[in-house]
Order: structure tokens, then C-alpha cells, then sequence
């Protein structure tokens, strides 16, 4: 009996020893000084808070007020429940934590820790936490996000947060289904202006996109963060597909397969910086606007955009997505797909191919920003790419092949488009061209496309024996050499050229008549002015242009569309053989090489 007293008096002891200071802590002129003392040394330099205490009687709940420690947290209040038992497996240190109001700055961790996420999994049971701005990284302002509710269970995964930064939306609702020990999972909503914005808010690097919204599972892992995409649209376009990054590699590493049921375009366009359709009915950011009103007040048509390749640094990524269907405009592309690698400050992007309901484009493209200024390679076919595929079906009938070649040097497109240097080949074999009747006689050439479009079912066509377009580019400077249209009755061809630096035109118009009284509907053209105000001059007024040359400027995309040809002789049939054989190879020819004229028969 007496042991048993002895083991009592000296249990109630020791519970006393423990309670007292406790009890005493209940006090702020006690704890808080106590607090500090822990503070100094433990937390950056001039941390201090202004009140402490254990809650009575839940002694193991500490509140703390006013506490700020410089460039790491500035906290109104706070009530962590803590147990002194976290060091068992599967418990935490800390069951609950509630506050309201804050500031917190992310501090640089240890590359081979495991995530943030999963050390507060460790640490962290239950949260209620309201109005916290968080800083992810002290040297990119653009990380800091606002955390509205914070509540539920990291421990357990099953936690809800509502936040917001840098112009996107996020809201994460966590599944205990989803999670283990060492992965965090659940839905993950995303809204904003642009990709770009939520890409640098978790200090990744995401391309200029079209307002967005995206719903996806995530799991949070220490090598990865996985994203799932359930449904999603950017701007007109929607997405899915999966993401995975890595959290190990000191740059990480996105490998993602994206795809879109429907692809319009347009959304595309400001990933580059290009303006892009902001019209009624559009989804379009700030950024688009502001690239179109750029555009609309330039009186150039290629735009100003300079494109920050250092983005690059930020992040590796393998990339690959397709478009099952594509909204272009004009452009009867029905489906688009490519394959992008980034590394470092190379992308190389492969097999870019838009296809026709007949004909396809493929493209190879190889940026390398190592460099400064950036080099861009470009190389391609067109393959039995149809008039109707090019929205020119009113203007002729056929298929065009050909090949492209060139590089450019500069960090936006004007810079670029002045260094170009290269060469681009189209030709046909079974092209139609369309033709102009004497009832549109003294017509401009406008009023006469017009009427065309108007009454398409009273078109006659003319075959083309051959037609080949060679262009060659040497330091902005775009030729043609050489660029003939052989029909049964006439030679088409362009002499001249496009000055891609300062986008002025010089380009006249040529036609030879193989047949007197046919050749008497024929006129010369002139093209002058600029890319985005362009002249088109008839020289002789009482002729008519037989509307092949039409064609070769409606087919090649707006102002884009005025394509020089040269003299090819002396109104006899050309070599079509010799002319189709030149075209094909002057796409591999290095723009220094000169490309022979086409020779009289």
C-alpha cells in the first residue's frame, strides 16, 4: 500500500512540476518573453512577437499576436495545437492550426527535400486559415498568391483552398482517396487571363494564352506534380490531355500530350505575340486586345513583337499536342498537330502538320536562343495542297506541291523577317486558272474579283500547262527567280520583289500573249506601296488582267499575297519540264547560289 501512495504522490509530483510552467505560460508577461528568447537565434534576425500564451484550459494550444519575423512571416494570430508525441510515425506535431491575416515568404529549400507540401503533410493536421498573402519565392514577385480558405485535413490530404495571384483563379479541393503518406491529390480548378500568369505564379514558364479556365486532377508526389486535365477551354479552344513535372531536376522538366477537340486558331496567335481576332463573339485577353490595337495603329504588317526567350531558362519540357478539328478563317485546315522539345534555350519542334480535307503542310522548326540575337531555322513541305484547301477555289482548280527552306536572325518578328534568308518553292501540274471575260471590261481588279465571288456558277477556267513560284530571300530581300504561269493561250510572270525590313513592294506584272486576239484582254499590273497598304496599278486601263495573276496574289494570305514573277520569253510555250525540275530543287538551295533564269525554248 505504501509503494502504491509513494507511485501516486510521486506521479501527482511530477505532473505538477509539468503543469506549473505550463500554468505559468498561461500568462503573456511570462510566455511572450519566453517566446522571443526562442526566437533569437532560431528566426531570422529581428523576429520578435508582440504576445504569447497557452490557452487555459487547453494548455496545449499556444496563440501567439503580432508576430513578425523579417523577409519569412508577419502573423496577426495564430492557435496551434501542438502534441508532444509527433515524433511517433503517423502523427503530427501540430493537430490543428487556425489563423486569420497574414504574410508568409517561402524560404529556399533544400533541392533534395521533399516538397513543401509534403513536409507540412508531415507536420500539419487540420487548418482553418483565412486572408494570407504567401510569397513562393522572394526573388519573383510574380509567385505571391493570396490564400482566401485554407480549411480541412493536409495530413489526410482532404483540404480546401481558395486563392488567388497574379491575375488567376485556384481552387484546390484535396481527396484523402487520392493522397498517402508521401502524396498529396485531388481536383484542381484554374482560371485566368493567361496561361503565362499561373505558370509563374508556381515559377514555371507558360506561353501568352487567351483567357482560360481548366479543371484536372493533381497528385503531388516528392519526385513530381502530376496534372490530369479533365476539361478546359482557352479562349475558343478547349484542352485536355496530362502534364507531368518533374521536382527533382534543377530545372524542371514538363512532359505533356495535349489535345484539343476544336482548335481556333486564332488562340494560337498570341503564344507568338501575333494579333489575333478580337472581334464580337471572341474570347480574348488584355494582351490580344492590346496586340490587335498595336497592329491596327501600325502601318506595318508585320508586328513589333519581341519575344522574352530568358523564359526558357526556366524550364525543359517535351511537348506534344493535336487539334482534331481547326477553326482558321479562310484556311480549310481540319486538323493540326505537332511535337516540341525545350532544352535550355533550344526548341526544337517537330513535325508541325496541318492537314487539308486534300493535302497536308509539314513543317521543322529549330529555334536556338543560345545565341543572341536567336537563329531560327525553318524547313517544309506542301504536298498536293488543294485550291479549295486555300479558300481559292473561286480563282482556280488543283493542287500545289512544294518545299521551303530558310533561316532567320533576330529576338522579334521584324528583326527576323529583315535577316531572312532562304528559299520557298511552289509549283502545279494540274492547276486551272480562272478567266476574265470582256464584260468586265474597264473593271479595276477589286470590282472584278468581286463579281467573280458573286456569280461563280458562269466561271471559265483555263488549264495551266505548268506553274512554278520560286522565291529567294537574302537578308530581308525577297526575289523571284524564277516565277511562271504557262496557260494554252499566255506567259504569266512577275518581276520585283518585297523588302521584308522596311515591308515596301516593287512588283510588276507581265504578260505575254500566245494568241493575238486573246492576247488583246491582256494587261500589265503593277504592285507598290507597302505590306499593309498595298498599290495595285493596271498600267494599261482599256485592258483586261486575266485573272491567273489574281489568283497568285488571293492564294498566299493577305497582303503577303503579292508574289513577284520574272520575264520567261518571247510569248512560246515555256520548258515546263526544266522549269518544274528547278522549282523542286530551289527550295535546298543556299540563298547565295544564283538560280538560273528560265531560257527560251
Amino acid at each position: 500500500m505504501k509503494k502504491r501512495k509513494l507511485a501516486l504522490y510521486g506521479a501527482a509530483g511530477l505532473a505538477v512540476i509539468i503543469l506549473l510552467p505550463m500554468l505559468a505560460l498561461t500568462i503573456p508577461k511570462i510566455a511572450t518573453p519566453l517566446a522571443n528568447n526562442i526566437l533569437d537565434g532560431r528566426a531570422p534576425e529581428g523576429s520578435k512577437v508582440e504576445k504569447a500564451y497557452l490557452n487555459f484550459p487547453k494548455l496545449f494550444t499556444l496563440t501567439i499576436e503580432g508576430l513578425d519575423a523579417p523577409n519569412l512571416a508577419n502573423v496577426q494570430r495564430a492557435d496551434f495545437t501542438y502534441n508532444p508525441f509527433g515524433f511517433v510515425p503517423g502523427v503530427t506535431w501540430l493537430p490543428k492550426v487556425v489563423s486569420d491575416g497574414g504574410n508568409i515568404t517561402v524560404p529556399e529549400l533544400d533541392p533534395d527535400a521533399p516538397p513543401l507540401a509534403i513536409n507540412l503533410k508531415k507536420t500539419v493536421n487540420k487548418v482553418a486559415i483565412t486572408n494570407y498573402n504567401v510569397q513562393l519565392d522572394a526573388a519573383r514577385p510574380e509567385t505571391k498568391m493570396t490564400i482566401t480558405e485554407a480549411i480541412g485535413s493536409v495530413h489526410t490530404g482532404s483540404v480546401k483552398v481558395i486563392a488567388e495571384g497574379n491575375g488567376a483563379q485556384i481552387t484546390v479541393n484535396g481527396s484523402k482517396d487520392a493522397s498517402d503518406n508521401f502524396a498529396l491529390g485531388g481536383e484542381l480548378v484554374m482560371t485566368g487571363d493567361s496561361v503565362k500568369d499561373v505558370a509563374a505564379l508556381a515559377g514555371f514558364v507558360g506561353p501568352d494564352t487567351p483567357p482560360f479556365s481548366i479543371r484536372t486532377n493533381y497528385l503531388v508526389t516528392r519526385e513530381s506534380a502530376e496534372l490530369d486535365i479533365l476539361d478546359g477551354t482557352i479562349g475558343d479552344s478547349d484542352i485536355a490531355g496530362t502534364l507531368n513535372i518533374s521536382l527533382t531536376d534543377p530545372v524542371p522538366m514538363i512532359i505533356a500530350d495535349l489535345r484539343s477537340e476544336k482548335l481556333d486558331l486564332d488562340d494560337l496567335g498570341i503564344v507568338f505575340g501575333l494579333p489575333t481576332g478580337t472581334a464580337e463573339g471572341e474570347t480574348a485577353s488584355a494582351e490580344q486586345k492590346a496586340a490587335k490595337a498595336a497592329f491596327d495603329a501600325s502601318d506595318r504588317f508585320i508586328p513589333n513583337a519581341e519575344i522574352d526567350l530568358t523564359r526558357l531558362d526556366a524550364v525543359n519540357a517535351q511537348i506534344s499536342y493535336k487539334a482534331g478539328s481547326v477553326q482558321a478563317g479562310a484556311l480549310a485546315i481540319q486538323t493540326l498537330e505537332y511535337n516540341v522539345n525545350i532544352d535550355g534555350r533550344v526548341v526544337t519542334a517537330k513535325d508541325v502538320r496541318a492537314t487539308f480535307p486534300q493535302g497536308d503542310i509539314l513543317a521543322y522548326v529549330t529555334l536556338d536562343a543560345s545565341q543572341t540575337p536567336a537563329s531560327t531555322d525553318v524547313k517544309g513541305e506542301v504536298t498536293n495542297l488543294s485550291m479549295a484547301g486555300l479558300n481559292a477555289d473561286a480563282f482556280a482548280k488543283g493542287s500545289l506541291e512544294g518545299e521551303f527552306n530558310f533561316n532567320t536572325r533576330g529576338n522579334n518578328f521584324r528583326a527576323a523577317a529583315a535577316s531572312a534568308t532562304g528559299n520557298i518553292s511552289i509549283w502545279s501540274k494540274d492547276m486551272e486558272l480562272v478567266e476574265i471575260g470582256s464584260e468586265l471590261a474597264g473593271l479595276d481588279l477589286g470590282e472584278s474579283l468581286l463579281l467573280l465571288l458573286e456569280d461563280e456558277s458562269e466561271t471559265d477556267f483555263i488549264p495551266v500547262r505548268c506553274a512554278a513560284i520560286s522565291l529567294r530571300a537574302d537578308n530581308g530581300q525577297l526575289d523571284f527567280s524564277p516565277a511562271v504561269i504557262d496557260t494554252e493561250d499566255s506567259v504569266i510572270a512577275l518581276v520585283g520583289g518585297i523588302n521584308l525590313a522596311d515591308e515596301t513592294m516593287k512588283i510588276d506584272v507581265e504578260t505575254d500573249a500566245k494568241d493575238a486576239s486573246f492576247g488583246t484582254l491582256l494587261g500589265n499590273v503593277s504592285l507598290g506601296g507597302t505590306l499593309k497598304n498595298p498599290d495595285i496599278n493596271i498600267i494599261d486601263e482599256e485592258t483586261i488582267l486575266q485573272v491567273g495573276i489574281a489568283t497568285v496574289l488571293g492564294v498566299f494570305a493577305g497582303p503577303l499575297a503579292a508574289l513577284p514573277f520574272i520575264e520567261p520569253g518571247d510569248g512560246d510555250d515555256v520548258p515546263c519540264g526544266s522549269l518544274l525540275a528547278r522549282a523542286q530543287v530551289a527550295a535546298d538551295t543556299q540563298a547565295e547560289t544564283t538560280v538560273p533564269k528560265v531560257v527560251d525554248p
